[in-house]
C-alpha cells in the first residue's frame, strides 16, 4: 500500500511538473530571432571579371556600401579589393578592383542585372536578388 501512494505520489510530482513547465512554456515572452528578422537582409551577387561572390546585405545598402560588406568578409581563397576615390557632391568612383586598375579611356562600369547603371555605386540602392557585374570598358 506505501509503494502504491509513493509511485502515485510521484505521478502526481510528475504531472505538476509537465504542467507547469508547459504553463511556463507558452506564457513566457517568446524570444523570435529578431536580430535575423530586424536586419532585413537580402542575397545580392557581385561579378567581376572571372570571378562571383555571393552574400547578403542589409536591404537599403547601396552597390557600393555593398562592395565594402564583400572586401571586409573575404577571404584569402576568394579575396575582393577595391580602391575608390569620392569626388564631393557625385559619389565614389571606382579605380580599382582584385588589383585591376583603370586605364586611360577605359574604366571600372557596372551593371545591375545585365542593364547599365544611369547612377553612381553610392546611390544605387540594392534590391532582393540583384547581380551587379563590373566590367572594365572603353569611354567614348
Amino acid at each position: 500500500m506505501k509503494n502504491k501512494k509513493f509511485i502515485l505520489g510521484v505521478i502526481a510530482l510528475l504531472a505538476v511538473a509537465v504542467l507547469l513547465s508547459a504553463y511556463f512554456n507558452f506564457t513566457k515572452p517568446k524570444n523570435l530571432e529578431v536580430k535575423e528578422v530586424s536586419q532585413n537582409q537580402i542575397p545580392v551577387t557581385l561579378k567581376v571579371l572571372d570571378k562571383t561572390y555571393v552574400g547578403q546585405v542589409k536591404e537599403g545598402t547601396s552597390v557600393y556600401g555593398a562592395m565594402q560588406i564583400f572586401k571586409e568578409n573575404s577571404s584569402p581563397s576568394n579575396p575582393f579589393t577595391f580602391v575608390s576615390k569620392e569626388y564631393t557632391g557625385m559619389g565614389f568612383f571606382i579605380e580599382e578592383i582584385n588589383g585591376i586598375k583603370g586605364v586611360p579611356n577605359k574604366y571600372w562600369v557596372y551593371y545591375i542585372n545585365d542593364q547599365k547603371s544611369s547612377v553612381g555605386a553610392s546611390d544605387y540602392i540594392l534590391k532582393s536578388g540583384d547581380v551587379v557585374s563590373w566590367k572594365q570598358e572603353a569611354t567614348l
